[in-house]
């Protein structure tokens, strides 16, 4: 019994590295899916296109636009698409490289192409640093700039209730608070909350993140010594989201 236990490690251990050291077929299709989200790249682009026209509507929800200030917005957009899509070019050169000798060793590499690629979906390519952004501010006059500052501002404030409304929420299923407590933390929430420019589902851990850099102090006077045990695991945690908030540019500032 025992010849026959050390027989099967000696294998084990002998074919492990044999085992990750065979090829591995991830075709270009796959690669593009893993980039685009189980989309490929022809679907992606139409969904950005059609994202070009939502903007558009968007800020018309706050001014009128001319048609020759929407078309130069709309090439803007399409200028923001072709530079992503041109790095996506370059990285599907890069991974048809690695697919020669592509391995369990060597797969890491495959997705560490894909992830600055994904957190930029993820962000949005119309966001502050874009053309589209950097063409909207440069082909609206003042009277429609001043309007869209007001929307944004307006549009920026009731996200920013609306997450810190979903923390606290959240919050009271995991611990019994009282209408004092919860007003005071979503009134500490909101004043530290910040501006942002992300969707909701990954705006919601800048909450506790935030919180978290707050003096311990501040939150002593609101909860008992059995709510602040519970209370203070949530901060732990949003503190630890901090790289993840850093990928998706809600940490810009730092």
């Amino acid at each position: 019994m025992i010849k026959h236990v050390i027989r099967l490690i000696v294998c084990v251990v002998w074919l492990t590295p044999y085992a990750s050291a065979q090829p591995m077929q991830i075709g270009i299709e796959q690669f593009e899916r893993w980039i685009f989200q189980n989309s490929n790249a022809q679907q992606a682009r139409v969904v950005l296109e059609q994202k070009i026209e939502m903007e558009i509507t968007r800020i018309e929800q706050a001014t009128v636009l001319e048609e020759s200030q929407k078309e130069r917005i709309r090439l803007a957009g399409k200028g923001d698409i072709k530079r992503f899509y041109d790095r996506v070019d370059t990285v599907c050169k890069q991974f048809q490289e690695l697919e020669k000798n592509l391995n369990r060793n060597n797969i890491n590499e495959v997705f560490q192409l894909t992830q600055p690629l994904q957190q930029e979906l993820n962000r949005g390519l119309f966001g502050r640093t874009s053309l589209f952004h950097k063409v909207v501010a440069s082909a609206v006059n003042n009277e429609q700039s001043e309007t869209m500052k007001t929307e944004a501002k307006r549009r920026q404030r009731l996200k920013m209730e609306n997450v810190a409304k979903i923390f606290v929420a959240q919050l009271g299923r995991q611990m019994p608070m009282t209408a004092k407590q919860r007003n005071e933390v979503l009134s500490i929430a909101l004043a530290n909350l910040g501006s942002f420019d992300a969707d909701e589902s990954s705006s919601l851990y800048l909450v506790p993140y935030r919180l978290s850099e707050l003096p311990k102090e501040t939150f002593e006077s609101i909860f008992d010594e059995t709510q602040l045990k519970a209370f203070n695991k949530t901060l732990e945690q949003g503190k630890a989201m901090k790289g993840f908030l850093k990928q998706q540019g809600l940490l810009d500032d730092e």
